[in-house]
């Protein structure tokens, strides 16, 4: 038997049903040869039927179950390197023997011969003289020369240029970066891009290509043709990631977004792009410019337009904004937050416009009060059918607001109380601008509420609001502490060189609730009213609030001076505080233990009418309020008709100091500072007798100031 040169390997592209394949080499045994059905090994009797083995032309392979059209039928010898016949001194030498024996080696021959020609493998002119050696196989790496005798596996970044895979005129990157860095295209030459999950084609023109500038032409996709301007320059455009024409934004304008972000571009808007809700996690340092707007055009329910979770170093220019589309679905237009994993801090969102949304900006979240949002601002920008401006919660929130035209509006929002600034445990800072409330008598201009914090103490807010236009039918602060905490940290109140008008007597102007400690001052202002009002301008629910007030801040048709404070405790400047006099000749009493008495008050001005409840026309005795005074001026003008009459203060009925007195003479003292319950009094003796007063020229005032607690 002879071993022909035929090959060892037969291979067929199945049709429908077919069973018999021919295989044109000899095999010595039926298990010299291996059969597949595509990647499927068959076994013999089970999978096939076998002829022709021995014969030195081949025979047949026949399928037990017909194959299915296109199946690749592969059939190939494979034949055991074995030696099975042992030669003996003085026996046998038999040519059968000896002829299977060498057909065994040259069939080996053969099939070794089959495969090297499937091997990778050097060319024979190659200047190599040693083995390759390849390195432990990666999965997902690329194999690249190492040196002249090893090839290297390699992540496809290590190929120069970076990423990039050639073969013939097509090449392959795995990202924009690695697209911009090659060196030269060539005519015809067609490159596939894979990244930010668009895939897509480019046929490119003669030339060569550098960083920016180049001969790109276009995708051969319609859809494709923005995607490759994102490489060149520093702007990106949403439209660029709309790879499938939807009408629906939100996955194009998320891409955009981050991809601008990563690489520190400008996302640019042109357009008003519909979304569902935006969520961006982790950004840092990016920039939104541009003229356009994202339009909530979902129909469920979303925490926001745009929500902006663990982002910093955000900032937005130009006319860029927001629209809720007027769904009750949205909670907020703007919702920044943190969950702790990374900072939200250093953003300035100048949104030009956050519109037809029920809230417009809220910044942090009521289940998250520990966290630090800070520095952040809001420049610019207005509000339009819009039922709360600006609500933050946090004790360790901080939002600076400038020259913002924060004008609310309930009325297309029914059940949502108007607040144009809430902070629930934060500070809030608002300067220039306006605080409008126009048309709605609910609610209030400025709310100070309490958050829960285990970390920072439960605490109320602070606001803080200056050189800006306020205006409202309801009033102007309120503080709420709707949890009910125990004992919150104080929070504070404060408005300066502000001016505006109120339309309402319904309520006070300003309002604190019981659990309020801490601060509301109003100084420079100047407010009216366009009606008379009879409310109070301020009303204190707990005696420890300090109150900073001047006379300037409340004006037309508003109460006047400290008569416009309830409760509280009043810081005031230097000034007349108590004007009694005696109106009745002879008036007084005849013991010189008793001060004088005087049986009118001076109230025409509002400051008096406020402390003259401090005293008593019927003893004399006046007693000093809450916070006590400082800078104190104690006056006594006293008509008497005796001489050797001596003028005695009384400090808690007891003679403090003392000095004599001619007919219609003035007296003065002086204390830098009196306690709150400290009885203030004069007497007058003659000979160590009290002596009835002489008439109208009788006068008790008091001068001073609450500027400090000794």
């Amino acid at each position: 038997m002879t071993i022909l040169n035929n090959g060892t390997r037969n291979q067929y592209v199945a049709t429908s049903g077919q069973t018999v394949f021919n295989y044109n080499f000899e095999i010595i045994a039926s298990n010299d040869i291996v059969v597949y059905q595509g990647t499927t090994l068959l076994a013999l009797s089970g999978g096939y039927t076998l002829t022709g083995v021995g014969a030195e032309s081949g025979g047949t392979v026949t399928l037990i179950t017909g194959a299915t059209t296109g199946d690749i039928i592969t059939i190939y010898r494979d034949t055991a390197a074995e030696r099975l016949t042992d030669y003996q001194n003085s026996g046998d030498f038999l040519s059968d023997e000896v002829n299977a024996d060498f057909d065994r080696v040259w069939a080996v021959i053969q099939e070794l011969g089959t495969a090297q020609n499937r091997f990778l493998q050097v060319s024979e002119t190659t200047s190599a003289t040693q083995s390759v050696i390849l390195e432990e196989p990666v999965t997902g790496q690329l194999l690249r020369w190492k040196d002249a005798q090893t090839v290297d596996s390699v992540p496809a970044s290590d190929i120069t240029p970076s990423g990039e895979i050639t073969t013939d005129y097509n090449r392959h990157v795995t990202d924009y970066a690695a697209l911009d860095a090659m060196p030269a295209l060539t005519t015809g030459e067609v490159i596939t891009v894979t990244a930010d999950g668009i895939a897509g084609d480019w046929v490119v023109e003669d030339g060569a290509h550098t960083a920016n500038v180049g001969t790109i032409r276009d995708f051969t996709n319609a859809v494709g043709n923005q995607y490759l301007k994102r490489l060149h320059g520093n702007l990106v455009h949403p439209e660029w990631f709309n790879n499938t024409g939807s009408a629906d934004y939100t996955t194009a304008f998320t891409l955009a977004a981050n991809f601008a972000a990563a690489n520190g571009h400008n996302l640019v808007f042109s357009a008003n792009y519909p979304v569902t809700t935006i969520v961006l996690d982790g950004l840092s340092g990016f920039l939104w410019s541009g003229r356009g707007s994202l339009v909530g055009a979902g129909t469920g329910t979303y925490d926001a337009v745009i929500e902006l979770k663990n982002c910093s170093g955000m900032r937005v220019e130009g006319d860029v904004a927001i629209n809720g589309s007027s769904n009750s679905g949205y909670s907020s237009g703007v919702l920044a937050w943190t969950d702790g994993v990374a900072a939200s801090n250093y953003n300035n969102w100048n949104f030009s416009a956050v519109v037809y949304v029920k809230r417009a900006y809220q910044i942090g979240k009521p289940s998250e009060p520990d966290w630090a949002l800070s520095e952040n601002s809001i420049s610019g920008g207005y509000l339009f059918s819009v039922a709360q401006g600006v609500v933050s919660y946090g004790a360790q929130n901080v939002v600076t607001i400038t020259d913002f035209q924060n004008a609310v509006n309930a009325t297309a929002w029914g059940g949502v109380t108007p607040i144009n600034l809430a902070a629930y445990g934060a500070t809030i800072l608002s300067k220039g601008g306006e605080l409008l409330h126009a048309l709605d008598t609910a609610g209030q201009l400025c709310l100070v509420e309490t958050i829960e914090s285990i970390t920072y103490n439960n605490q109320y807010g602070n606001i803080i609001i200056s050189d800006c236009v306020t205006e409202g039918a309801a009033p102007l602060f309120n503080s709420s502490n709707t949890l009910g905490l125990s004992s919150p940290d104080a929070g504070s109140f404060s408005a300066t060189n502000c001016i505006g008008k109120h339309t309402q007597n319904l309520a006070s102007y300003i309002e604190t609730d019981s659990s309020f400690t801490g601060i509301v001052s109003t100084l420079n202002n100047n407010w009216a009213a366009t009606s008379a009002r009879s409310l109070k301008n301020i009303t204190i629910g707990n005696s420890a609030v300090r109150v900073y007030k001047d006379n300037k801040s409340f004006g037309v048709n508003m109460l006047q001076g400290d008569n416009g404070v309830s409760g509280g405790t009043l810081y005031f400047s230097r000034k007349l505080i108590l004007d009694a006099y005696d109106t009745t000749t002879n008036n007084g009493l005849i013991n010189g233990s008793v001060g004088v008495i005087y049986d009118s008050i001076n109230t025409q001005g509002n400051d008096l009418n406020y402390h003259s409840v401090s005293f008593s026309p019927a003893t004399g005795v006046f007693t000093v309020p809450d916070g006590g005074l400082n800078d104190i001026t104690v006056n006594m003008y006293q008509k008497v008709n005796l001489e050797g009459v001596v003028a005695a203060i009384l400090i808690d009925g007891v003679v403090s100091r003392s000095q004599a007195i001619q007919l219609n003479d003035h007296t003065s003292w002086n204390y830098p500072y009196l306690s709150e319950g400290t009885t203030i009094s004069i007497r007058l003796t003659a000979g160590g007798l009290g002596f009835k007063t002489g008439g109208s020229q009788d006068r008790f005032q008091i001068i001073a100031s609450r500027t400090s607690i000794n």
